[in-house]
């Protein structure tokens, strides 16, 4: 994986659109979707859910939620 393949992989992974990493990386749409399938291509993935999976995996990008867990099973407190 080259260089600017592997800024797109995580940009993708981290939740970014083709669009935004056209723009911050100052390349084509069509430029970052061509990497883009070569990315998928030799990594055996098809959608940038399962990029950000093999990210997290392999810690190419840090668990930006880890200090959510548990929000989701606390009590309101009564007004």
């Amino acid at each position: 994986m080259s260089a600017i393949q592997l800024k797109i992989f995580i940009a993708l992974a981290e939740g970014k659109s083709i669009k935004d990493c056209a723009f911050s990386m100052a390349r084509s749409p069509k430029t970052i979707e061509h990497h883009w399938a070569i990315i998928k291509r030799e990594l055996g993935i098809s959608t940038p859910v399962e990029a950000a999976h093999l990210a997290l995996r392999f810690g190419v990008v840090r668990n930006l939620y880890r200090g959510w867990q548990g929000l989701e099973t606390t009590t309101p407190k009564k007004l």
